[in-house]
Formats: structure tokens, C-alpha cells, sequence
């Protein structure tokens, strides 16, 4: 048995999610290790680098597992790069098949994530499952580009996360957070890198960071939020067609998104 890490992308917005579950047949991770069973001719079990919500994306992602390589390949990463394509559906792509060492864990390894969340303000059809359309409210910039900086000066999140209780601790370590402006297009992309990311974190700061910008949310009772770990009143989180998982780096690996 030989470990491989697999590099892809995919198109969320017909999965409900990465994750399998015994319930839900359309998610990527199910749909993937199906494929792999008929080529395998055995039970695959994929270890992936994350999870991602219902109708959120991935420019790049990578999941692991361990093969028998007597498939009767030629070039084994490049025959089954290919077959995998020929068979999986046309919104999950794979990129590369990677030979690693026996101990290589896909998400145990990673030192850092990165997320884009694409953000459009006129409507536009060819934007639909790549962009969350907000209706120009008359945000205001200033004040979102306050929120960013913000969120540079802060490593617990607790009070931006679904689900805080189910983890050991609510610290994240932020490397990177900036708000992107077109101008001319009339577009806005937050981007923001981190060692780790709690449930629905990233959703939530975009969502809050919205709510700044239209009035309904003051910088003061956002900065309380952090400060006493508690949720704000208001807690909708931005829309998921929006969220990329942009990319993923590791010790031993640091490959360019394929991205659009």
C-alpha cells in the first residue's frame, strides 16, 4: 500500500457539502469514494483537508488515501488522474495524484487555509453560483475596511463560530485579511488565511462585516462580541455560493490554484 494525496477542485453548489454522511447521497466526499471503489475494486476510504458547507466551493483542495498500485497503469498517477476524470461528474476536477510518505495526513499536515469570498452588488446571471448577490444598500466601504482590521487583531473566535462548544478551544491564528475592491466592476473579494478555521467562521465575519457596512450592526457591539465570546443580536451568515476554499499549504507542498 502506497499513501496518495489527490489535488482538485470542485463547484459546490449542487453537494451538500465535502463530508459524507449516511443520510445525504450528494456530497463530494461520497461521490469520490464511490468513483474510487469502481476503480479500486474495493472500499475507499479518502481522508480529506476540510469541510466545506452545502453549495460552497473549492479552487483547490486535497484529500489522501492509500492504494495497492496493481492496477495495471502504465504511469499510475497519470492513468488514474485521468480515469477519474473520465468518470467523476463535470463540477469536480482532478488536477494531480501525488505520491507521499506513509505518515503524510492531509488535513493534519496543513499550515494554513486560504478563503476568498466573492461578493456582487448588481445582478448579474453568469455571477449566480460564484458570487453572492447583495443589492447595493449603499454599503459603506469605510467602515467594512474598519472591520477588516479588526478581525487582523483578533485569535479567538468563539463568538464567530456555529458551533464553539464541540472544539477544545476557539483560537485561530490569522496570517492574512484584506477586503479587495473593484471599482470598476462594481465587486468586492474577502480574502483571509489562517492556521485553522472554526464551523461556519468564515460566513459569520462576511456576514457581520455586511452588517457594518449597511447600519445594522455598530463596530462597537462587534468589538463587545469578541470581547465577551457572545454571538451579536444579529447572527444570519453570508450566503454560501460566494465561499472558496481557495488554498491549501503544507510542509512539503505548496502548489499553485487552478482558478478562474
Amino acid at each position: 500500500m502506497s499513501r496518495y494525496f489527490v489535488h482538485l477542485a470542485y463547484r459546490g453548489s449542487k453537494y451538500r457539502g465535502w463530508q459524507w454522511q449516511p443520510d445525504v447521497k450528494n456530497t463530494v466526499q461520497g461521490i469520490l469514494e464511490h468513483t474510487f471503489e469502481k476503480i479500486l475494486k474495493r472500499k475507499a476510504t479518502l481522508y480529506g483537508c476540510g469541510r466545506t458547507d452545502a453549495e460552497v466551493h473549492a479552487s483547490q483542495y486535497f484529500m489522501h488515501l492509500d492504494i495497492e498500485e496493481n492496477l495495471g497503469f502504465k504511469n499510475f498517477e497519470e492513468d488514474l488522474k485521468r480515469r477519474l476524470n473520465f468518470m467523476l461528474p463535470f463540477d469536480i476536477a482532478i488536477y494531480d495524484v501525488i505520491k507521499m510518505p506513509k505518515n503524510a495526513h492531509a488535513r493534519y499536515d496543513a499550515l494554513e487555509r486560504t478563503y476568498h469570498y466573492h461578493i456582487h452588488f448588481e445582478k448579474n446571471p453568469f455571477l449566480r453560483f460564484s458570487s453572492s448577490y447583495y443589492p447595493n444598500y449603499d454599503y459603506n466601504l469605510e467602515k467594512m475596511q474598519e472591520v477588516v482590521a479588526l478581525y487582523k487583531t483578533k485569535n479567538d473566535f468563539r463568538s464567530m463560530c456555529k458551533k464553539p462548544d464541540q472544539y477544545k478551544n476557539t483560537l485561530c491564528r490569522i496570517d492574512s485579511v484584506v477586503l479587495e475592491n473593484n471599482e470598476e466592476t462594481n465587486r468586492l473579494v474577502f480574502k483571509i488565511t489562517a492556521n485553522r478555521f472554526l464551523q461556519g467562521m468564515i460566513r459569520q465575519l462576511v456576514g457581520r462585516m455586511l452588517d457594518v457596512g449597511r447600519g445594522n450592526l455598530s463596530i462597537e457591539d462587534l468589538k463587545l462580541s469578541f470581547e465577551t465570546g457572545e454571538k451579536p443580536k444579529i447572527t444570519t451568515p453570508a450566503y454560501p455560493q460566494g465561499l472558496f476554499l481557495f488554498k491549501i499549504k503544507y510542509p512539503y507542498l505548496d502548489i499553485k490554484t487552478v482558478f478562474l
